[in-house]
């Protein structure tokens, strides 16, 4: 097979003196591996539907969610390195970072969703995406829809208020726990809204049975307000799937969780990446075809590639790109995950493909991966990928557009 041509673009986000740096690179990759990763073979489930909700969302009640701190799950400890028998030059010490171009001005900006109505817990997660009338928002406990070219509210609720017009039988009718993703597919002109769903006990274990659960609302047509909606969960057996991240593609809704167990202090298992069959969600069939396999150990936090219609389609059969940083300050590794959803068997998650950058980052050193400031310290995430892992194919040139945090300057440095 003749290697493919991909480029990938890296976005190097300065926290503190809220600059980036663009720097583009190419790297041709090597052809699809033998098999899948380590001898991983996938692993076929389905997406249990609820029932569908055809009325107007700007009926529902709008109730103030229930104040509360989600536990949170500790990570391994990022230790990047350059990738052995690289050749690629060191960050420059001597240069500042700077950004490579201005940013544009935004188009339009106004406030989201509010702590005092809609919040409950602190980071709010807040996450949006935008279809040709209306910007919908989430954070952990609520979600808000705005129309797109004036910013004025249209309707907000609860996750629980907005699922349990599923009426699951399971934890997202009442427990839904935040993380939440809202996905507008460019492709087939429908919505996706999705959160975590669990319980724990007084000392933060999740409590299972029943485990926890994904929950997905998933548009019947581009009218998120009135066109109604169906919805699906699938219980992340083995685990709780913590810091789900999610892509669009052409051939269906890609995913990814790191897994950890469900005790407090459980240990960071493996990543789970899963592929799901979004024609299914959204014909509202009742059932889904759900793929998955687990991600080497080494691995944390893998990011899907997230494809729009108009920044370029993936050639046909094209697999889904999942982009990680954890392991090397040089690299950004890539897995291709391929679904065949007429015969499941062959579905393949193949990789690492190391796609060496220009330069090395500067290792990020601060206590904790923290950042003070003037009101709380900034969770940084280094060195995970923010969201999203965007795909773009522009004349032909396939290109993965990525941001991280990374130290300021020098090999390494206390300040992002």
């Amino acid at each position: 097979m003749k290697p493919k041509r991909i480029r990938f673009v890296r976005v190097i986000a300065a926290l503190s003196i809220m600059l980036s740096l663009l720097q583009g690179f190419v790297q041709t990759l090597p052809a699809a591996a033998q098999g899948p990763v380590d001898g991983r073979r996938p692993v076929e489930s389905r997406l249990v539907k609820a029932r569908p909700f055809t009325g107007d969302l700007r009926d529902l009640p709008r109730i103030k969610p229930t104040k509360m701190e989600r536990p949170e799950r500790e990570g391994p400890e990022p230790n990047p390195i350059e990738l052995p028998g690289s050749s690629a030059p060191t960050a420059n010490p001597a240069a500042p970072i700077m950004p490579a171009a201005p940013a544009p001005a935004p188009l339009i900006t106004f406030d989201g969703l509010d702590y005092a109505t809609w919040g409950a817990g602190h980071p709010p997660d807040p996450n949006g995406d935008v279809g040709p009338t209306y910007y919908i928002q989430t954070i952990n406990t609520s979600i808000g829809i705005y129309t797109k070219t004036t910013g004025s509210l249209v309707t907000a609720f609860t996750f629980d208020t907005l699922m349990s017009q599923g009426n699951f039988g399971n934890l997202c009718d009442t427990d839904n726990f935040g993380d939440p993703v809202v996905l507008y597919d460019t492709f087939e002109d429908r919505w996706i809204i999705t959160d975590f769903a669990f319980t724990v006990d007084g000392s933060g274990n999740v409590i299972n049975p029943p485990g926890a659960f994904q929950c997905f609302a998933v548009s019947r047509s581009g009218d998120p307000v009135t066109g109604g909606w169906n919805f699906y969960s699938i219980n992340t057996t083995g685990g709780l799937g913590d810091y789900p991240k999610f892509g669009i593609w052409p051939d269906g809704l890609y995913m990814s969780a790191n897994m950890f167990g469900y005790s407090a202090g459980a240990a960071f298992q493996n990543v789970r990446v899963y592929a799901f069959n979004k024609a299914q969600m959204y014909a509202g069939d009742s059932t889904v075809q759900v793929v998955s396999f687990d991600a080497p150990s080494g691995e944390f936090t893998l990011l899907p590639a997230n494809a729009r219609l108009q920044t370029g389609t993936p050639p046909a059969g094209s697999p889904n790109y999942y982009a990680v940083v954890w392991q090397y300050l040089n690299v950004v590794s890539v897995y291709k995950f391929h679904v065949d959803w007429n015969s499941i068997s062959t579905s393949t998650f193949t990789g690492p493909f190391n796609s060496l950058t220009a330069t090395s980052w500067s290792q990020f050193t601060g206590a904790g991966g923290l950042v003070p400031s003037p009101a709380n310290s900034l969770d940084t995430l280094y060195p995970r990928l923010m969201v999203q892992n965007q795909y773009t194919n522009i004349g032909g040139v396939e290109a993965l557009w990525d941001g991280q945090t990374v130290g300021a300057s020098g090999t390494t440095s206390t300040q992002a």
